[in-house]
Formats: structure tokens, C-alpha cells, sequence
């Protein structure tokens, strides 16, 4: 699904208004323009679109809209009940179509219908529907923007002082220090004779106040060089994970331009929390993997989601109340079934035997069949993900038995980093 905007919403609802053999006209405005525009033509049925309130969120945004459809009547009112009921079903053909799935980018949750008489003008009657869409929510790739790198700007500095005190500064992490001109002592090595250095305080810390160890500290002659990997430790902010995809069939797709974070699919651009560069890691930092992979694609700079490693199956009721109840590890709360984009994430398109894109360690899935996710639309459908690719979805109450994995937000302080 592509994320949509305002604009693609009118659009789209400009595209079916087109289509419809009874709608004449269309116009998206603020409802205070509505009279105005309603004059411009003798046009009618006449359908006008008006925004009303926005509820962004992670994934899906919900966008409530006034969608008005009325026509002219006659002077001696004889079409009137004609009029209040074809407008009534252009809006309830237009609710219809997106809240059963006609497009795969917006849906249709839920419509309220008001009838109107000689509404912004004389001799003229029809309906005006509240009608609340959700959309496919943006993510922070969409958003022009340039890269974003967490480093100095998250950390604190690193304070330097000798043992009387008469010297103390501080220097940006990543940077480096000129020291005095003095012969000096730094964590035992000394530079010709020694003059005493009480500390060098490598004090740095995340944006959540966690403290981060620095990559490296050395001196040289005078020179104090500290090496500190950007906080957070994951990734550049501003891009999207790659696919996995590194085959190419065209100039431009995306195994020719293998666009997105990271070295490649499962190796980080820059160091994780642990230190190293796997995407995929054991709770110590390892790829020793016993029950549980954190994903350093996700950490925000203060937790990372981690995964449970297990094939299980089950219908969606199973599958919610089981992984809610999950006790990991001596983790006991927090556990969940993965939403749309906690599994999707984790869905490597270049695929590997068979085509199956999450056959790769530590999840290691070597078979086709259905996943279930959390996430579900207005009329029951839980979105579901196959490990061969196809995404569809099925009704709660279908007891259709599919695989699925439950996740954990695992914050710093638990990890001990």
C-alpha cells in the first residue's frame, strides 16, 4: 500500500465522482466556499468535498470529511423524493466502494448521512455525509528532507581535567583536543616525563540520558582524539530499510539502486549498541541465538524491538491471546502480535530458497504459508503477509489456522546498555 495524502484523497474521491454515470460535478473546498461554488454551474447532481478533522498516527492516518451531494428541484417539488433518494445512494455507492476494499490505498471506516433542503441555495436538496477515511500512513522516507544523523548533537561533551583541577575543558564527542604544551600522563602512558592527569571523563550520553561508551580514546603527542559512534547506535534517520533486493532486471529498480539504510539487508551501516554492525542480534549483543533477535533497524535511541523465535500457528483469536500472554526469557509483559509493519520490516524481497522471504537467520522460515499481524481494518479483516509475498486479509472469525510471531519493545535500561 502507498501512503496517502490530503490531496490524493481528493483525487481519488475526484476520480470516482468522474466515473459515476449520475454525478455531473465535483469541487473540493472549505465548506465555507460552498455556496459560492455551487453557482458557478447548472451542473447538477452536484458533489462537494470539505475537510473536517485529521488523526495522524504511526501507520494509518484517519481523515474525517463532509461530502455533500444534492440536485435542483422543480418548482412544483414533484422530483423531490427522486432527488433525496438518488442522492442518497450516490453517497452510499461512494461509502461502498472504499469501505470494501475497491482501492487498495484508502478505506472507507465509517459514514454518517443527513438529509438537506434548499441547502446553500433555493429549490435545491440532497444529503451531506461525515465520512472518516484511513489512509496509508507516511513514513519519514516520504518526507523530503535531508539525512538526519544522530551524533554530537544527542550526546553530552566529554569533560578533561588534570589532578589539581587548573586544567578542565570539555570537547565535543567524535572531536578532538588539543592539549597544553607539557609532558603528560594518559591512562598510564607517558609522553616523556609525567605530569599527573587526575581523569579523562569521557562523559556522553543518548538522548535519553543513557550513557554511551566511546568507540575509542587515544593521545598522541598533544593530541586527545575521542571516537564516539553516533547515539542511538542504529542508523541514519530520514531512510527506509533496503529491501533485500539485489538483482536487477532494469536501470532504476531497486536491485540496481539498492536504496535504503544499511550495508545490505542485515548489516548495519554503523555500529548498533552493542557495538558491532548486525542487524540481528541475541539480547548480549551475540548472534548466539536462542528465543529472542533484537532488530537494530528499529532502535529509537532508547529501546529496540525485539522478536520471539518460534514457528506457531494458530487462528487470529489464538494467535492475539497467546502472544499478549507470552512470558520470554523472564520477560512477562510487553509481548504482542507483530502489526503490518513489525512483520513487513522483517520481509527480505530478494527472497532465498524458494523465494521465501524470510528464510535467513535467526528466523530461518523455509515454507510458505500466511502470517498474522494485528493490525485490521473497519469490517474485521486482520491484514495478513505470506512468506512468499502475497498480502491479503481475512476475517477474525474465519478459524483459519496461519503462522504468527509475537514481538517486545526492549528498552536500553533492560538490555544493560
Amino acid at each position: 500500500m502507498a501512503s496517502s495524502s490530503y490531496i490524493q484523497l481528493i483525487d481519488k474521491i475526484q476520480a470516482f465522482c468522474d466515473a459515476h454515470l449520475q454525478i455531473e460535478r465535483f469541487d473540493a473546498e472549505f465548506g465555507e466556499q460552498r455556496p459560492n461554488l455551487a453557482t458557478d454551474s447548472e451542473k447538477y447532481p452536484y458533489v462537494f468535498l470539505a475537510p473536517d478533522s485529521g488523526t495522524p498516527n504511526y501507520d494509518l492516518n484517519q481523515v474525517t470529511v463532509t461530502i455533500t451531494c444534492y440536485d435542483i428541484i422543480q418548482k412544483d417539488r414533484a422530483n423531490l423524493n427522486t432527488i433525496v433518494s438518488d442522492c442518497h445512494q450516490i453517497l452510499t455507492d461512494l461509502f461502498s466502494y472504499y469501505n470494501q476494499g475497491k482501492d487498495s490505498d484508502i478505506i472507507a471506516l465509517s459514514a454518517t448521512q443527513t438529509p438537506l433542503n434548499n441547502f446553500d441555495l433555493d429549490y435545491v436538496a440532497g444529503w451531506s455525509m461525515s465520512i472518516v477515511f484511513e489512509l496509508e500512513g507516511w513514513c519519514t522516507d516520504a518526507i523530503p528532507m535531508n539525512p538526519i544523523t544522530p551524533g554530537a548533537s544527542l550526546c553530552a561533551d566529554a569533560d578533561v581535567e588534570n589532578s589539581d583541577t587548573s586544567y578542565s575543558v570539555t570537547v565535543a564527542s567524535g572531536g578532538s583536543l588539543s592539549l597544553p604544551d607539557s609532558t603528560l600522563n594518559f591512562n598510564g602512558s607517558s609522553e616523556g616525563s609525567v605530569v599527573s592527569v587526575k581523569t579523562i571523563d569521557i562523559d556522553l550520553e543518548d538522548g535519553a540520558g543513557n550513557p554511551v561508551t566511546p568507540d575509542a580514546t587515544s593521545l598522541v603527542g598533544n593530541t586527545l582524539t575521542i571516537d564516539v559512534t553516533p547515539c542511538g547506535g542504529g542508523s541514519t534517520v530520514g531512510s527506509v530499510n533496503k529491501s533485500g533486493q539485489t538483482t536487477s532486471r532494469a536501470t532504476g529498480d531497486d536491485g540496481d539502486l539498492e536504496n535504503g539504510n544499511g550495508t545490505n539487508f542485515t548489516t548495519l551501516t554503523d555500529n548498533n549498541v552493542f557495538g558491532n554492525t548486525n542487524r540481528f542480534t541475541a539480547l548480549d549483543g551475540t548472534q548466539t541465538f536462542t528465543n529472542i533477535a533484537l532488530d537494530h533497524t528499529s532502535d529509537d535511541g532508547s529501546q529496540i524491538l525485539g522478536y520471539y523465535l518460534t514457528d506457531r500457528a494458530g487462528n487470529a483469536s489464538t494467535a492475539l491471546t497467546t502472544c499478549n500472554a507470552d512470558n520470554i526469557a523472564g520477560y512477562a509483559t510487553g509481548w504482542h502480535l507483530t502489526s503490518v509493519h513489525e512483520l513487513f520490516n522483517l520481509f527480505q524481497f530478494e527472497g532465498t530458497t524458494f523465494g521465501y522471504g524470510m528464510n535467513y537467520a535467526p528466523f530461518n522460515f523455509a515454507t510458505a504459508g500466511y502470517f498474522w499481524t494485528s493490525t485490521n481494518n473497519s469490517v474485521g479483516n486482520y491484514y495478513t503477509f505470506n512468506n512468499n509475498g502475497a498480502f491479503t486479509g481475512v476475517f477474525q472469525s474465519s478459524g483459519l489456522n496461519y503462522r504468527y510471531i509475537s514481538c517486545r519493545w526492549f528498552t536500553y535500561a533492560e538490555l544493560g546498555v
